[in-house]
Order: structure tokens, then sequence, then C-alpha cells
């Protein structure tokens, strides 16, 4: 197979649905090529991505604020009102770990919801931008990787552990949003 095939077949799938016509205009083009058909598929292919990515950036940009609320103002928030709490009386161990993960959780849940399509998008973005700020400060703080252990799990243990309930909430999210928007669904209970 010709890697200018692969590309035209990449650009064909992620070229949003409003550039339907475009998409067919493009392909015929290159159906009928007998030379340069790999820059025009590199073409097409960055063409499709320039639309895809125009077409997402309110879903870029949900992600991102979604990270910025959970990671800065939810997941302290929620940390020191449990600290808070265990001046009282004892805390188990684990309650620390589910709800200081439960706003990052519960922010893949929405996601999924607001756009079913790019649920398990969501869950990785979401496990990728809070590891990337919990590790990164940590490193400004002067800790090794040998230190941190994501809720007292071995180093990959704990992130693999996260990105599974981050996947289970998004497809929690997909299958609310299917039973509350799905066509021709009853309104009764």
């Amino acid at each position: 197979m010709r890697l200018s095939f692969l590309l035209m077949r990449l650009a064909f799938v992620i070229t949003p649905s409003a550039r339907a016509e475009w998409r067919a205009a493009m392909q015929a083009e290159y159906q009928v090529m007998d030379r340069g058909r790999l820059s025009w598929s590199l073409g097409c292919l960055m063409t499709a991505t320039g639309w895809r990515m125009k077409s997402g950036t309110g879903y870029l940009m949900g992600v991102v604020s979604a990270f910025i609320v959970t990671a800065f103002i939810l997941n302290p928030v929620s940390l020191i009102l449990l600290m808070l709490h265990s001046r009282h009386e004892p805390v188990w161990r684990p309650l620390i770990y589910v709800v200081a993960d439960m706003p990052t959780v519960l922010a893949c849940m929405a996601l999924s919801l607001w756009r079913p399509r790019y649920g398990y998008v969501s869950a990785v973005l979401m496990t990728g931008l809070f590891f990337t700020s919990t590790y990164g400060l940590a490193l400004l703080a002067g800790r090794t990787f040998s230190y941190l252990h994501f809720n007292d799990m071995p180093p990959v243990i704990g992130e693999l552990l996260f990105l599974g309930i981050c996947m289970t909430a998004a497809f929690m999210g997909r299958a609310l949003h299917w039973g509350l928007f799905r066509r021709g669904a009853s309104a009764t209970l």
C-alpha cells in the first residue's frame, strides 16, 4: 500500500462533515492524478487537520478550562476541606485519594457528556495534564521520580489506575449522553 494512499485516507477520515464537498473534491482529484500524489495527499492532510482543529477549538478550550478549574481550584479545595475534617476525627487513608481525584474524574465525565465522541480522548488528555502538572510541581519542589508514588502505588500502576478511572468516567458520561439525548427517547420515567 502506498504512503500517499494512507495519507489520503487519513485526510478523508479527519475532514469534518461540514466539509464533505471539499473532501469529495480532494478525493476525486487524487484519483485522476498520475504524478505528485504524495505531495497532494500531504497537502490534503494538512488542510483537513486545520479544518478539524478549527471545528474542535471549543472542545479544546473546554478541556483546558476543566483542567485549570479542577487542578487549581477544586482539587486543592477538596483536600483542604478533608484536612480540616481530619483535624477532628481520623480519616480512612484511601478516602484521601478518592476525594483528591474526584474533581478530575467528574470533569472527565462532564466532558464526555458534553462531547461523547471525544470522551476517551478527554480522559487521556485530562490524565496527561493532571500528571504533567503534578510531576512538574514535584520536580520544581526538588523531588525525584523515584520519590513520587501516586495513590501509594508503584510509579506506573498508580497512573494506569487513574487513567482507568478516568476512562470509566468517560464511558459513564457517554452512556449518560446516549440515555438522555438519543433520538426518539421517551420523556417518561
